[in-house]
């Protein structure tokens, strides 16, 4: 702590030759005046006296037939002292102190707290549209009325609140539990065929089955009923659940086109940046948008400080050059693509089907490589319909 008073007042290390050096430290201490980090070498020392008392010194040095000589000066007197007319510093700190005064009128980050199942950008979108936003002044926010207004558009939110933190403005929020769902009483409903098939397996948890291992059914034919004969002879109604296996049959077509248009990458780039602050975009490029054959590739980076998003983002546009090209695919490239559009098509339309076998065939017609492939499946065909009662 001593050695920031002294930074501030500002101090000086001086050397002090002479024949009687115990005399002057003596007067010196007598005259009240302190001075420290005495050292001495070779029949001289040195020792750092505060700035104003240096001038004391002199005539007790001469008192005590003692030279003593100016050697650092340290603190932060000095150091305004060398920028004293350097007026270009201190209006530019006046005007960046002015800037930040003017930024802490202002919101600059919306942080949201306490939320799971709502992603945080739905909940920001929402303060946006009813006045919270970074570039707002703070004196125009109505916290309470901002307060309501989410609430009201935020229907999974139990509670609330906005706090403001500097230029802050935290956005604390509770998720409403979820009622769980009511399990009503089932409607009665039959089980029927969704496609045709050879039934593989039956297995009946409520219903009375109508068809057998074997049996060959047709789309939309009873395979399950919802209504129940009892011992007593007396129909009851009920909702049938049942998970039928069968063997069934699928037939999907697909083709290409032997003439394509492929892209060739010139090499040719051409970036564009942006920067948007608050509600302001500005350029950070002067390149005018390219023309003519270009893909374009863009994006945007939030500036973070401290894992805080500021109201600042980068945006970024990165265009290259191509040039088309015509070209024949041959029978064994056609194939190929073909081969990969039937996967994507496999893992979407067969995700909950067991494939057994398929038998493609492939054809040429119309310039295009043709194929439809036959499948032979394994799945569940069982699926409800509602009886209606009248």
């Amino acid at each position: 702590m001593l050695k920031i008073i002294h930074w501030i007042i500002g101090y000086v290390k001086f050397w002090a030759s002479g024949a009687l050096p115990e005399k002057f430290m003596n007067l010196v201490a007598h005259s009240g005046i302190n001075i420290w980090d005495i050292k001495s070498k070779n029949g001289t020392f040195s020792a750092c006296v505060l700035a104003n008392e240096y001038k004391c010194l002199r005539p007790l040095a001469k008192k005590g037939n003692i030279k003593i000589r100016l050697k650092e000066k340290h603190g932060l007197p000095f150091i305004l002292n060398k920028y004293r007319g350097r007026w270009g510093i201190v209006i530019g700190l006046f005007l960046f102190y002015a800037v930040l005064k003017i930024f802490a009128c202002f919101i600059w980050v919306v942080d949201v707290k306490g939320n799971n199942e709502i992603s945080s950008e739905q909940i920001k979108i929402v303060m946006e549209d009813v006045g919270l936003k970074g570039g707002i002044l703070k004196s125009k926010l109505d916290i309470p009325l901002l307060q309501q207004r989410a609430m009201i558009n935020l229907q999974d939110v139990s509670w609330l609140s906005i706090n403001l933190n500097g230029c802050i403005a935290e956005v604390s929020i509770k998720e409403r539990v979820k009622e769980p769902e009511l399990v009503t009483e089932e409607k009665p409903c039959n089980i029927r065929a969704k496609c045709d098939a050879q039934i593989d397996s039956i297995e009946a948890y409520r219903g009375e089955a109508v068809v057998s291992n074997g049996d060959a059914v047709v789309e939309g034919q009873l395979l399950v009923s919802g209504v129940v004969e009892d011992v007593n002879g007396c129909n009851t109604i009920q909702h049938a659940d049942a998970r039928v296996m069968a063997y069934t049959k699928r037939k999907i077509y697909d083709e290409v086109e032997f003439n394509q248009i492929r892209r060739i990458y010139t090499g040719k780039v051409v970036n564009r940046r942006s920067m948007k602050l608050f509600n302001i975009e500005m350029p950070l490029t002067f390149v005018p948008t390219p023309k003519n054959n270009y893909s374009v590739e863009s994006g945007k980076k939030d500036v973070k400080i401290y894992n805080r998003c500021l109201p600042l983002t980068i945006f970024y546009q990165k265009f290259s050059e191509y040039v088309e090209e015509n070209i024949v695919l041959t029978e064994r490239e056609a194939m190929e693509k073909l081969e990969e559009k039937f996967c994507t098509r496999e893992e979407t339309e067969f995700k909950d089907i067991q494939v057994l076998n398929k038998k493609p065939r492939y054809f040429i017609h119309n310039n295009k490589y043709c194929a439809d492939i036959v499948y032979y499946c394994k799945e569940n065909i069982a699926q409800e319909e509602e009886i209606i009662l009248e």
